[in-house]
């Protein structure tokens, strides 16, 4: 259990520093799963309501950029494949 804790957080760790080393890499994470989001949004937002029954269509879209782009981490260049 103690090697799963210590390798997670240094896991989190390299990732916390490559972010801070290379900010300019997670604009494109950031930016096509919001662009995603606001197109669905408005797409679909005006007919969930009647077909899904979801009142607030924004705020039960809103999780899903932030899974996308935590899953679209690209390999740093020095890392191993």
């Amino acid at each position: 259990m103690t090697a799963l804790v210590i390798g997670t957080y240094q896991l989190a760790w390299r990732a916390v520093r490559e972010t801070i080393r290379q900010p300019g890499v997670e604009v494109g994470n950031l930016f096509i799963p919001l662009f995603f989001f606001f197109v669905t949004v408005g797409a679909i937002s005006n007919i969930a309501a009647p077909a899904l029954g979801i009142e607030n269509y924004e705020a039960f879209q809103l999780p899903s950029p932030s899974r996308r782009a935590s899953r679209a981490r690209p390999p740093s260049p020095g890392s191993r494949s």
